[in-house]
């Protein structure tokens, strides 16, 4: 990232406007220069700066695919997004997630365990394969559906809750989990 902005604008990352503006505040604490002249000078440069970056971001973009690989290039086929019921890559690295490619969508997963397709069973409100978080062998356990965990279906139900709400327990009991549903839900 540093040889990014360095190349983009050498300013970014070496300390000369951080140290001009320090003259400048001493200045002001001296009585010799106007708090508002000062303002306005180090806003506008930082500014010009913004709008110079926002202008020069596709070269930035292209310095970056040098060092980093984009996201749909990593990972490996879990589940099928229930969107375009097309393979979504599983991202291990933290934080954990799985990138639709097709759909250009990344979804946020349970983190500090480990996610597995379950059943190959879908959710019945978007389509999507449920996916199986685990905290280990001797943890606890339950399948949860990738889209519904970011965008809860339920008004009263917050992000990241999943299958623990009464509804969604029920839910996954009538796609076929029944007798085994209480071992993969918490209580």
């Amino acid at each position: 990232m540093f040889c990014v902005y360095f190349h983009l604008d050498q300013e970014l990352v070496l300390p000369t406007i951080r140290s001009a503006v320090e003259k400048q505040l001493n200045l002001i604490a001296l009585g010799k220069v106007d708090y508002h002249l000062v303002l306005e000078h180090t806003l506008d440069i930082f500014k010009r700066k913004f709008h110079y970056f926002v202008d020069s971001i596709a070269g930035m973009d292209e310095l970056m695919e040098v060092s980093f690989s984009p996201l749909a290039a990593t990972g490996k086929p879990l589940s099928r997004c229930g969107k375009c019921h097309r393979f979504m890559k599983y991202i291990q690295a933290k934080p954990s997630r799985l990138h639709c490619s097709h759909c250009d969508e990344t979804y946020s997963l349970p983190q500090n365990g480990t996610i597995k397709l379950y059943k190959e069973l879908r959710c019945p409100l978007d389509d999507f394969e449920l996916v199986l978080w685990s905290s280990g062998s001797r943890g606890k356990s339950y399948p949860l559906c990738p889209y519904c965990y970011n965008n809860t279906p339920f008004r009263d139900m917050k992000k990241g809750t999943s299958f623990k709400q009464p509804l969604i327990r029920a839910a996954v009991r009538w796609l076929g989990c029944a007798g085994t549903a209480d071992s993969y839900l918490p209580s």
